[in-house]
């Protein structure tokens, strides 16, 4: 895939670039990322001295309600291709960072955009004592 992890700051700021089209286009597109993805993410999210992270994708996280992004789906397989038609990886995601944030002082910021969505919106996770 051409997910990628960079960091900067002597390893402090990193940056996962996610691969949202790699499953869609080589394996049928039955999940948004794989686990060879996944696994990459939990390596990245490893890294010594990492306390920020910018986790970007060229599909916007939240762009709609996960029954919206279904009824899309079944209407037109093109919606099926997003991350609220994905919720439970959306939801595995959100998880993932936020147990990394519970690890001490380290925050995550999630990038994402495309062509329709031209809104800015900040998530903030409940648990990690950012809200």
């Amino acid at each position: 895939g051409e997910w990628h992890f960079h960091q900067w700051c002597g390893g402090a700021v990193g940056l996962f670039a996610i691969d949202t089209k790699h499953e869609r286009l080589y394996n049928g597109g039955a999940c948004l990322i794989g686990e060879d993805q996944w696994a990459a993410l939990d390596a990245a999210l490893d890294a010594p001295g990492l306390r920020c992270v910018y986790v970007a994708s060229d599909t916007p996280f939240v762009d709609r309600s996960f029954a919206d992004a279904a009824a899309l789906a079944a209407s037109d397989p093109n919606f099926s291709h997003t991350w609220p038609a994905r919720g439970d990886e959306l939801l595995r995601l959100f998880q993932r960072l936020e147990d990394w944030e519970a690890g001490g002082q380290r925050r995550a910021f999630l990038l994402s955009g495309g062509t329709p969505c031209a809104l800015q919106t900040e998530l903030a996770l409940r648990g990690a004592g950012n809200a």
